[in-house]
């Protein structure tokens, strides 16, 4: 059984231009200023530049799903009771 993904990479080059509405004519840009190159290397968006009408800007490269939500929800309750769980039995057994 395949582990599921909670957050799924995508490729803006296949997606609309958020300017003309165009499909797949947006490309990578590069950064310009050390504010893009830091935007670039330690965020998840990106800058693209659009072929058709020449707009650039940032995209947000990741995907979130509702099953993503829901599996990310249930990965923090379970650890949220495990910690609870955990400090019952330091509590009951070592530190007293």
């Amino acid at each position: 059984m395949k582990s599921p993904k909670i957050v799924f990479r995508k490729n803006p080059e296949f997606t609309k231009c958020p300017s003309c509405g165009e499909f797949a004519t947006l490309r990578k840009s590069k950064a310009r200023t050390p504010w893009e190159q830091f935007v670039k290397k330690y965020t998840p968006f990106k800058y693209y530049r659009c072929k058709n009408c020449g707009w650039r800007g940032t995209i947000f490269t990741y995907k979130v799903t509702k099953t993503s939500i829901k599996n990310l929800a249930g990965y923090l309750f379970v650890a949220l009771l495990a910690a609870y769980i955990i400090r019952i039995i330091l509590k009951r057994f070592i530190i007293k």
